[in-house]
């Protein structure tokens, strides 16, 4: 007995293994055979664990292992517990639905309807996986819910939380096979790819910012482009802190200074452009002479970086680089400046030395995360517009509101599939935005095809090979492994990728394998035209209502950042600033152009003096002046605020010279400065 056992594990591990090994190889045939084999082994694990728990209904513990199993290890285990978040609150609505609406159908139908709305706003407010736990929300209420229903829409609440039991069950087991079986075969490495992104985007930056001021800057070369590029590679950044979320738990715990990191990244950027744009307007001696006085102080953040020449070298060492930049910045901060110029490009160099010390801080979270334990903070939800997840949402709660009044007034037997695959379609394709129409028609195309091969199974595989697990097991494998590994090789169209993906996943659902192992064909082929009528309603919704369009999300948010910069200028208060405006920057559409990114930089500059102006005004005794300086601004009179900016610069240039003074003359001249260049946005045009 103890040589079966053996030789049965030895049978399983020398396959695991192999796709761990180097042997793989990196042609992308074989990525793609070791990612149908992994994903077909998670989906017989799944499914042998329920079969042995005797559930009713196994084929869910196949299809969640299916849905959890991606090519990448932080995606999918990642997208593997956040399923299991959200199925657990979908199921717990689903019977509190059924409970209190049990009598009252129509009020039932109103109720889940609503319930999609909720799903599909709060989808499209989070971002990469976590929306995904939002989408779970919305469909698993539906599939629990929809399983009490019966023929013609009525609820039979006495069913209802044995199967949101049995099915949260079933999805717990898929989600824990997919991850052990990924966890074995496959160690990751999205945080050593994490950890060369920031190392190279952090290297770049701090080189070329240091180049600027000592070059560029100095003989009055335009860095603007390079600026722009820098703000793309930043905002890139995020789906790989995701997937290095789902792989590491403490990356996932130190996602603040994450957060702060990129936060530090755009500061950087903003304190480079603010600097370029004043020293353009001095004359060339006043320019050398204040470079001769202020890169003295970058000696010690020059000494460390260049006995690590390649930023390659850079990981052995990054807290020394962190704590050198903060030392150059501190001397920065504390030099005795004589004029406003000189002030204002100490003070803003500190600022960006400062910021990129941040996003050293984040690559010690990746590398060497000890060196960071002292260090926390609190991660916020940005919201940039609600009006999306709006639109969104109203379209859900119409489209599974006229799916249910169809089931109800045609009493079609198979409504509730109609409705439940609707549903999907409104909530899941979100994320795509423009892409949401041609996702749900790809979605109704997949459908279609795992139907096919669910038929070809049902009638043709099925009946020939015996009743048991291995002979089953078998044959999902000569369907599973062909359709999940051509997934990752059929690029071209882009949708048909997509579409195997989706047929992979579906297959296991349509095939409904039961405990015990029965095939009911009439089922199947009563069921497909619901399932594929609910896609193709829930496709059609976007062509009624549809999402809106890039242009039009980025006009609207240069128009809502103009509108927060006129209420805090009148004296509203906002937690958040910074984070506010860099969460519109990091939603902006792929399509912006590079004067509506730089306008939203402008914005967080712009915010950022005037909260420090409004602290020195109190100080000083100017703040009734600065108050009229920012009516103005919220006025979208920038002529006019740049008048009075004046007046108070030639006020505070009368008193005694101190370098509180200077400060406020060098925020002055930002801010000045900033209206000037941008007076268009500012006067209330936003830029195309």
């Amino acid at each position: 007995m103890v040589t079966s056992k053996a030789a049965f594990f030895q049978s399983w591990a020398a396959p695991i293994q192999y796709l761990r090994s180097p042997a793989i190889g990196s042609a992308p045939w074989r990525r793609a055979l070791v990612y149908g084999l992994r994903f077909w082994i998670s989906v017989c694990a799944a499914l042998f664990i329920a079969f042995w728990l005797q559930l009713d209904e196994p084929y869910w513990a196949g299809t969640s292992a299916a849905v959890a199993c991606l090519p990448q290890v932080g995606p999918s285990l990642r997208k593997g517990w956040l399923r299991l978040m959200g199925t657990g609150i979908g199921a717990i609505v689903g019977v509190v639905l059924a409970a209190c609406f049990a009598q009252d159908r129509p009020a039932f139908f109103v109720a889940l309807a609503a319930w999609g709305a909720v799903s599909a706003f709060s989808t499209t407010l989070l971002r990469n996986y976590s929306s995904y736990a939002a989408a779970l929300m919305g469909y698993t209420a539906a599939i629990v819910a929809g399983g009490s229903l019966g023929a013609s829409g009525g609820v039979h609440s006495d069913a209802v939380f044995q199967l949101a039991v049995w099915r949260f069950t079933e999805i717990c087991v898929g989600i824990v096979c997919a991850g052990v079986i990924r966890i074995l075969t496959d160690r990751g490495d999205a945080e050593q790819r994490l950890a060369r992104a920031i190392e190279d985007l952090v290297a770049d930056m701090l080189q070329r910012f240091l180049a600027a001021l000592a070059t560029d800057l100095q003989s009055g070369t335009n860095t603007q482009s390079l600026r722009r590029e820098f703000i793309k590679r930043t905002i890139a950044l995020e789906p790989i802190v995701e997937q290095a979320m789902g792989e590491s738990s403490r990356i996932r715990f130190s996602s603040p200074l994450l957060q702060r990191m990129t936060d530090g990244l755009f500061v950087a950027l903003a304190s480079w452009r603010a600097v370029e744009i004043h020293v353009q307007r001095m004359p060339e001696e006043e320019r050398r002479r204040a470079f001769q006085a202020v890169l003295p102080m970058l000696s010690v953040a020059e000494a460390v970086l260049s006995q690590g020449a390649e930023p390659a070298s850079w990981r052995k060492n990054p807290r020394r680089i962190r704590d050198a930049l903060r030392v150059s910045a501190d001397k920065l901060a504390a030099f005795e400046a004589e004029t406003p110029s000189l002030r204002l490009i100490a003070d803003k160099t500190a600022e960006g030395l400062f910021g990129l010390a941040h996003a050293f801080d984040g690559l010690l979270v990746v590398i060497n995360p000890e060196s960071v334990l002292g260090l926390r903070g609190r991660s916020h939800l940005r919201v940039p517009d609600f009006l999306p997840a709006m639109v969104n949402g109203i379209r859900s709660f119409l489209t599974v509101g006229a799916t249910a009044l169809l089931w109800i007034i045609t009493g079609w037997p198979n409504g509730d599939a109609a409705m439940t695959f609707a549903l999907v379609i409104t909530v899941a394709q979100v994320p795509r935005g423009d892409g949401a129409y041609a996702g749900g028609l790809a979605f109704s195309a997949a459908t279609i095809w795992s139907s096919v091969l669910a038929m070809i199974a049902t009638f043709i595989i099925l009946p020939l090979i015996p009743m048991n697990f291995p002979a089953l097991a078998l044959a999902l494998g000569c369907v599973l492994v062909p359709t999940a590994a051509s997934s990752m090789i059929l690029r071209k169209p882009a949708w048909l990728g997509g579409m195997m993906a989706t047929s992979a996943v579906l297959f296991m659902p349509f095939l409904e394998v039961t405990n015990p192992m029965t095939y009911d064909a009439a089922d199947l082929l009563n069921k497909i035209p619901a399932n594929v009528a609910g896609c193709l309603l829930g496709a059609m919704a976007f062509r009624l209502i549809p999402p809106l369009t890039p242009a039009y999300r980025t006009r609207r948010l240069l128009s809502l950042t103009l509108k927060d910069i006129s209420r805090f200028a009148r004296g509203a208060p906002h937690e958040d600033w910074s984070g506010h405006i860099l969460g519109r920057l990091i939603a902006m559409s792929a399509h912006a152009s590079p004067l509506q990114r730089a306008s939203l930089v402008v914005a967080f500059s712009t915010g950022s003096e005037i909260e420090q102006l409004r602290r020195l005004a109190e100080h000083l005794g100017f703040a009734r002046g600065l108050q009229n300086a920012l009516d103005a601004i919220a006025r979208l009179q920038p002529e006019e605020a740049r008048q009075r900016l004046a007046d108070i610069d030639a006020w505070v240039a009368e008193q005694a010279p101190t370098q509180t003074s200077l400060r406020v003359r060098a925020g002055i001249a930002v801010l000045s400065e900033a209206l000037a260049q941008h007076s268009a946005y500012f006067a209330g045009r936003i830029p195309a």
